[in-house]
């Protein structure tokens, strides 16, 4: 998380400042105490943010914002309860690979000195026609096929690729 992508202001434990801060969408139980912030980054007083939203706490009391890495290591880490966005329909359909392929004709080879010769072009991976997973994840993703980590925490990309082929025979 960037400040261009929505990360919030906090300071971290070298004094600098980062933008991977998370905005939560919550309101604090009355009678809540939260830490504030120092301006070098330390932890400050605690003050009572009970009734607020978590976005006054921040803005009008400096209370840190939640590192965006923390909160979902917290919320769909290994040995966390699962929350609704952690199980998900992996139900998907994918063209995997087209080839295509043209012999030409006994006269053509000929003038090339061949018996045979076929053009051809494969395609691999084209599309998930259906792919109900969120947020583009990959449902055929390397880090989601360990039977002791049934999870997927980022994952490759979905890549696509295509060849063209010759093939001569004498």
């Amino acid at each position: 998380r960037d400040k261009e992508h929505g990360g919030i202001a906090r300071i971290n434990y070298k004094g600098e400042t980062v933008y991977d801060g998370l905005m939560l969408d919550a309101v604090f139980a009355e009678g809540t105490q939260a830490p504030t912030q120092n301006p070098d980054g330390s932890v400050g007083a605690m003050i009572d943010v009970g009734g607020m939203t978590y976005k006054e706490a921040v803005e009008q009391h400096n209370v840190r914002p939640v590192m965006t890495g923390m909160w979902y290591a917290m919320n769909y880490g290994w040995g966390m309860c699962a929350m609704p966005g952690s199980i998900q329909d992996n139900t998907w359909f994918a063209l995997r690979e087209i080839t295509l392929g043209y012999r030409l004709p006994e006269k053509v080879c000929k003038k090339f000195g061949a018996n045979y010769l076929r053009l051809g072009f494969t395609a691999r991976n084209i599309c998930y026609l259906i792919n109900k997973l969120t947020d583009g994840l990959n449902p055929a993703s390397i880090s989601s096929n360990n039977p002791l980590q049934p999870m997927d925490i980022g994952g490759v990309p979905f890549y696509r690729t295509f060849a063209l082929n010759l093939t001569v025979r004498f």
